[in-house]
């Protein structure tokens, strides 16, 4: 038998059962394109996850105080504070950090003109930016010498701006008041939404000193060694991770 004739064999059989041909046809069309679906849904998956995780920061590890034992945190309260920071970003104890980024953010009530926005107001070191891979859209992030004179300078998350300022006026160079406290804006950060870890847009950034001394200090006759809320460590490569 040539191929000729297996050919119209074939057809003839496939006229002969119509109905049984357009099944099996569309049984293999459904099976196929559900296949194709899913790997097309699971490489977005992939592609939307992958993105997330470069969005936090390069190599980027948080570290939180505390243990994965609730009755141990009772006993013993955990805390990081700036010696820990130090102590991290010395090369010599952790030679795989490339950079340490240190945060202390609580909640705060901010006015700008009548217009008022409950935004968290995290203190950062200067290399936040580049720590966490953000990006300064107006303005100008804040320096080592704000760090050194706690000096009154914030940096507004997207949203923040919008709620406080109408539209038409620049937020730069305006005075909000944080807890009661004048601040002038020297920034505005580039839209970013919201992530695995917060939301950005929601935030305030004011020097890390700036919120430990002045906005959030402790209270009268306390003494307390100055705690942070979570450490970004930027490891030198993905390697260095673990």
């Amino acid at each position: 038998m040539n191929l000729l004739e297996a050919i119209r064999i074939a057809f003839n059989s496939l006229l002969a059962n119509k109905l049984r041909a357009i099944l099996t046809m569309l049984g293999i069309i459904i099976g196929v394109g559900a296949v194709i679906a899913l790997l097309a849904l699971g490489g977005a998956i992939q592609t939307l996850v992958t993105s997330e995780l470069q969005g936090l920061g390069s190599n980027l590890v948080f570290l939180f105080a505390g243990t994965n034992d609730p009755e141990t945190n009772r006993r013993v309260p955990p805390r990081l504070t700036n010696e820990d920071i130090a102590a991290i970003a010395d090369p010599l104890n952790v030679p795989a950090v490339a950079a340490v980024c240190a945060e202390f953010s609580r909640r705060a009530l901010t006015t700008y003109s009548g217009a008022s926005y409950d935004a968290l107001i995290a203190g950062v070191s200067p290399n936040y930016p580049q720590v966490r891979n953000a990006r300064v859209a107006e303005g100008t992030f804040f320096d080592e010498r704000a760090i050194e004179l706690r000096s009154r300078e914030a940096v507004l998350g997207h949203r923040v701006a919008q709620r406080l300022f109408p539209s038409g006026v620049d937020p730069i160079g305006q005075r909000i008041r944080i807890n009661g406290i004048g601040f002038q804006v020297i920034g505005v950060m580039a839209e970013r939404g919201g992530s695995f870890a917060s939301n950005e847009d929601d935030q305030i950034f004011v020097p890390i000193t700036t919120a430990q001394d002045r906005l959030f200090p402790p209270a009268q006759n306390v003494t307390r060694r100055v705690e942070v809320t979570v450490v970004y460590i930027q490891a030198r490569d993905e390697d260095s991770i673990d």
